[in-house]
């Protein structure tokens, strides 16, 4: 997330939901890019071992950055609840 100003909290919710999609589409990706590499390591689709090396390499750069990635849209998942309840309470007339 890099924008960190808002005209009313309503933008920020649109964006902390678009932002949060991102997060999911980039997270799944990533998934998928974790799976292809599983499968060629454990079928052993390599031509020599420097290159199986590196792609054990790069699973476990894909799988840190996924822990990353999930950490993230579990924050704009708890950013977005929060501003939610946020409008309920303005809705009822709670928010000053």
């Amino acid at each position: 997330m890099s924008r960190t100003t808002f005209n009313s909290s309503r933008e920020a919710y649109a964006y902390i939901l678009e932002e949060q999609e991102k997060a999911k589409e980039l997270l799944e990706r990533t998934r998928l890019d974790i799976s292809f590499l599983w499968m060629n390591i454990t079928k052993g689709n390599f031509e020599d071992d420097s290159k199986q090396e590196h792609a054990l390499k790069e699973l476990g750069d894909l799988a840190k950055s996924s822990y990353s990635l999930a950490d993230s849209a579990a924050r704009l998942s708890n950013l977005a609840k929060a501003l939610s309840a946020y409008f309920a309470d303005e809705i009822n007339g709670n928010v000053d």
